[in-house]
């Protein structure tokens, strides 16, 4: 029995994977020359052919042609030999698409058993440091003292000695090729309350709701009037129904310049009082009205710098519409800051839309949201950062998906039917149509 180094750990080709491919094998561990080995290719869980690996000897390139190599999934390799009708698991290893070399050693072995879902760049991450921390080396040698060591039914034992050493490897690997998000923000513990997105924009948009809203939080401000039970009684006084003709105004939808009037003509009365409380009613309401009026207008003018969606020829669109999606979840609901990220074109139809009574936009919007919601909020359970995994998912489920044409970005997702299209407005990219193919 002879012992040979360990080496590289993977050759890569460019060329195309057929149907079946020959591949170099190299054995970079201990071999007996007296033992028959063999090897099992499982292309797919129900799949695998076993074949005699003859004159093996290791650190040695040999080649063999293997059955309906992987074209989109790893398929998985085991060395075994028998021995007094016993057969035992010497080395197992992944064969990844695309590659045309593979070599079998204990590293390998271990980053099989506990990087099962990894890539080739992972795997191979995992592999060498599994050797550089000498595991493989353990495994040899346990191996050696019991030579079903291996054997899948004692595979608990193989998890408590290398177990959760492999397992931090695997995660240092994972989150190595993770993209780090841009710095735009901690993401809301609430996402955006995509049913109530109507409640929110005409809190903003409907000058009559804005004005109720206003006026509502100066009013209730402690020590805002002298004496309000005084106050109301002199408004009474004057108008019996001025609060419940004022509360009757912002019901319903007006168009701003009737809804103006309506409000100057109901304080008319009071225009010339020198009561203090009353004055200051007054003026609560003109300031109300003002800032409602000008609302919209502030929509119009936010600028959204943050994310880099403000970059008018985006060499990546995919991390574009991902910076979209998570500055749409750190900005707070139903403010002007997020209802920026949408065009005025769009705001102005859900606008019509409400005045029209057609909710068809709001559930479109709220469906796009909701999907694209789960993946920049959740993340794989082995992730030690959450919000890194999360936003890597979100790319993830963009890549491939978006279209730059011009000043228009379209992301067609054939998964849910969705169309969605941003336009670059207001020096940002702002979402501007939401469709269901």
């Amino acid at each position: 029995m002879k012992t040979i180094g360990l080496l590289a750990l993977c050759g890569l080709s460019t060329a195309n994977v057929y149907a079946s491919c020959n591949i170099d094998f190299e054995v970079q561990g201990e071999l007996d020359s007296t033992l028959q080995y063999q090897l099992t290719y499982y292309n797919t869980l129900h799949s695998r052919k076993t074949m005699d690996l003859n004159n093996l000897t290791a650190f040695t390139k040999n080649n063999i042609e293997l059955p309906g190599c992987p074209q989109k999934h790893k398929a998985d390799l085991t060395m075994t030999y028998t021995k007094e009708g016993t057969s035992y698991i010497v080395f197992e290893s992944h064969l990844f698409p695309n590659q045309s070399s593979i070599y079998f050693s204990h590293s390998n072995t271990l980053a099989f058993r506990s990087c099962a879902g990894c890539d080739l760049q992972q795997y191979t991450y995992v592999a060498k440091e599994i050797q550089q921390q000498g595991m493989d080396k353990e495994l040899n040698a346990l191996v050696v003292q019991q030579a079903d060591y291996l054997d899948y039914l004692r595979y608990a034992d193989v998890r408590a000695v290398f177990g959760e050493r492999s397992k931090a490897i695997v995660n240092a690997a994972i989150e190595a090729g993770y993209i780090t998000p841009p710095n735009i923000g901690a993401i809301n513990e609430k996402p955006p309350h995509t049913r109530d997105v109507i409640k929110q924009w005409l809190a903003i948009l409907a000058p009559q709701k804005s004005f109720k809203n206003i006026l509502g939080a100066k009013t209730r401000q402690q020590d805002a009037f002298a004496d309000y039970e005084a106050m109301t009684d002199k408004i009474s006084l004057t108008n019996p129904t001025f609060f419940d003709q004022l509360t009757n105004l912002t019901k319903g939808f007006k168009d701003k310049t009737i809804f103006t009037g309506e409000v100057q003509s109901l304080i008319a009365p009071f225009l010339s009082t020198t009561d203090a409380d009353i004055k200051k009613l007054v003026s609560m309401i003109n300031e109300s009205l003002s800032q409602a009026l000008s609302l919209p207008e502030q929509v119009n003018n936010v600028v959204i710098s943050k994310g880099d969606i403000n970059n008018p020829k985006p060499d990546d669109s995919a991390r574009l519409m991902a910076n979209w999606f998570r500055l749409l979840h750190t900005i707070e609901s139903g403010t002007p800051e997020q209802l920026a990220m949408f065009s005025a074109q769009f705001r102005a139809g859900v606008m019509t839309d409400i005045l029209n009574r057609d909710d068809s936009k709001q559930k479109i919007l709220s469906a796009a949201i909701k999907k694209y919601s789960k993946a920049i909020r959740y993340s794989p359970s082995k992730s030690s950062d959450k919000d890194v995994a999360a936003y890597n998912m979100l790319l993830d489920e963009f890549k491939g998906k978006v279209e730059v044409n011009g000043k228009r970005l379209m992301l067609k997702d054939a998964d849910s039917a969705q169309q969605l299209e941003w336009v670059y407005e207001n020096n940002s990219w702002k979402l501007d149509t939401v469709l269901i193919k």
